[in-house]
């Protein structure tokens, strides 16, 4: 039986299995768009949704302007385009660039590489996007804080404050993230 988006959003919050797979449903309808273009991640993509989504619907952000459906498509579409980004400019690095290591590595050493920069990148995806900006900024561009300041009009130390408090949120999500893929 369908839900109107009030009683889906409750059930989803509450945990109800009816309303979870009413959402994947809406999830999975606008994957499927895009499942050739993220290939093995869809499945980190889905999870990332599911996180973004409940966030945001716990924190009251979603106000009934358009219908959940659109809501979350767009949410889909969002995280799917980062994660195509980002494969692009990753497949679209010079040799040069990439860092080669002197000793050729084990098995267990790739893998425990791959594993790391993986969980990074879900962790950056799904900080919000004052975060990302800032530390594209700071790490990407090599701006100090009160180079940043000046270009956001905030003072130095307000930038210092938003960077550490960042930090703090990713390394909450890390562990979050870690502790669900050990139960998994």
């Amino acid at each position: 039986m369908p839900f109107n988006d009030a009683e889906l959003i409750d059930g989803f919050l509450a945990g109800k299995r009816s309303s979870m797979d009413q959402i994947m449903q809406i999830i999975d309808s606008v994957i499927s768009h895009w499942s050739s273009r993220l290939g093995y991640q869809v499945e980190d993509v889905k999870s990332d949704v599911i996180y973004k989504l409940y966030n945001s619907l716990n924190r009251d952000e979603f106000h009934f302007e358009s219908s959940l459906k659109t809501y979350i498509s767009g949410i889909v579409c969002h995280t799917s385009i980062d994660i195509v980004r980002f494969n692009k400019r990753f497949t679209n690095a010079e040799l040069e660039e990439l860092e080669l290591p002197f000793e050729k590595p084990n098995a267990e050493q790739l893998l425990d590489k791959k594993q790391t920069i993986t969980v990074a990148f879900r962790v950056f995806r799904l900080l919000p996007k004052q975060c990302r900006q800032l530390w594209r900024m700071h790490l990407k561009n090599g701006l100090k804080c009160l180079e940043m300041g000046k270009i956001l009009g905030k003072s130095e130390g307000n930038i210092r404050r938003q960077l550490w408090a960042c930090r703090e949120m990713a390394k909450k999500l890390r562990e979050k993230i870690l502790k669900k893929d050990k139960l998994l």
